[in-house]
């Protein structure tokens, strides 16, 4: 069995099968002569911003992209860079000072914990669970909410995500609402992948979410034969029609 595979090292044992990036770490650090430098308790700080007018814009634009692409390979084996690195991968394009500050920091951060990595237990069952979330309107320049997802099967992280949501959502319900919508997208193509492998999903499929009013949403559902909106979507048979319009005080002739 291999041990280094593409910067990722691989140990098994007979609890299950060990992945971390330890020494893709290293030569990073290395490459930055960051050998020295005091190790921080976090990745950003919890008041650090992305706003900053005042910061210079960095000479070499390309050393920001190339650091910003190495932190998104170590996030195959290291989902507490997921939101981080997301993050700042939106400024690679003009990158000032200030982001190349904050990706530093965030090398800094790995120095202490390089070792760490992820375990995928031998005896892990075939049941996937997934828990999605959304923090709405979180960017504040244009307002559009960031939704994030883990899925587990059985007790092994598989597949995450870190996205920011394509269009304004009007509220904290609509924004964990289409947050759900794209995680059972990944449900779906993970179980076709199973599916392959001859190793098909236990079901129900469990997912998490903590937003009461989206929940709501998916628990009350309302039967198509009431749904008034349906004769704004679809052609639909005459009688089926004109009973949709009767409920919505569509007559023929005035009520006598």
């Amino acid at each position: 069995m291999a041990k280094y595979f593409l910067g990722i090292q691989i140990a098994k044992s007979p609890r299950g099968m060990f992945l971390n990036q330890h020494k893709f770490i290293s030569d990073i650090i290395q490459d930055l002569k960051l050998q020295d430098a005091r190790v921080p308790t976090s990745l950003l700080a919890m008041d650090w911003s992305a706003e900053d007018s005042n910061s210079p814009l960095m000479e070499d634009p390309g050393q920001f992209r190339r650091l910003i692409e190495m932190l998104m390979y170590l996030n195959f084996t290291r989902p507490n860079l997921t939101f981080v690195v997301h993050h700042l991968s939106q400024f690679m394009q003009h990158p000032t000072m200030h982001y190349w500050s904050a990706a530093l920091h965030i090398v800094k951060y790995l120095k202490g914990c390089s070792i760490h990595g992820s375990l995928y237990p031998a005896d892990s069952s075939l049941h996937l669970t997934t828990y999605c979330d959304a923090d709405w309107a979180k960017c504040t320049i244009t307002r559009r909410s960031v939704i994030g997802y883990a899925i587990m099967l059985g007790e092994s992280l598989i597949s995450w995500k870190c996205k920011k949501q394509n269009t304004i959502s009007g509220s904290s319900a609509e924004s964990k609402y289409r947050s759900a919508a794209m995680v059972v997208c990944a449900l779906k193509w993970l179980g076709y992948i199973l599916q392959v492998l001859q190793q098909p999903p236990q079901q129900p499929i469990t997912l998490h979410y903590d937003n009461k009013s989206a929940i709501s949403m998916i628990e009350n559902p309302i039967p198509s034969k009431e749904q008034l909106a349906d004769a704004f979507t679809k052609i639909l048979t005459a009688p089926v029609f004109s009973a949709l319009l009767f409920k919505m005080g569509f007559y023929a002739n005035p009520p006598s």
